[in-house]
């Protein structure tokens, strides 16, 4: 098998813009300091042409950057702080605390209960059908009120009695 050199022209920065050359159809040219490539295309000189988005791309050589992002990459990260977006344009960042990180980890709503010591029945008001047939009840006037097989008796607009 035959060993094939293939060989890319390659030379600084500031040395490319000073010759300026033009480069082959397809002929890739490599910046040394910078290792950015640009690609030619036969007729256009090195300062005229774009770099290569292929690989690694420098968040400066991006011509059309969506304002979200502009508004994030304009944050400065720091410890137990998080992105966030107060209107489509702008974004800040707010705390995570001690005690919302206890909360975070929590995997669903019984966990998070468990990690704020929260007991149904106790402290947390367990399902009920007499206050979900109360919270479905249209208000009419004065009188009784059937929701749900639950009599509700009102007098002034005030409840006074359920049975």
């Amino acid at each position: 098998m035959a060993i094939v050199k293939f060989r890319i022209r390659r030379d600084t920065a500031a040395n490319w813009t000073t010759n300026n050359p033009t480069l082959a159809l397809g002929e890739p040219g490599l910046e040394t300091d910078t290792r950015k490539v640009k690609y030619g295309d036969g007729a256009t000189v090195w300062t005229s042409l774009d770099y290569s988005a292929a690989g690694e791309v420098d968040w400066t050589d991006i011509a059309s950057k969506p304002v979200s992002l502009i508004a994030i990459a304009a944050l400065t990260p720091a410890a137990d702080r998080f992105p966030y977006y107060t209107s489509g344009s702008v974004a800040a960042l707010g705390t995570i605390t001690a005690f919302a990180r206890t909360i975070l980890d929590d995997a669903d709503a019984a966990t998070a209960r468990g990690t704020l010591g929260l007991v149904i029945g106790t402290n947390v008001q367990a399902y009920s059908s007499k206050l979900a047939a109360i919270a479905a009840a249209t208000p009419i006037a004065d009188g009784a009120h059937v929701a749900g097989g639950i009599t509700i008796t009102t007098v002034g607009g005030i409840i006074t009695a359920i049975a």
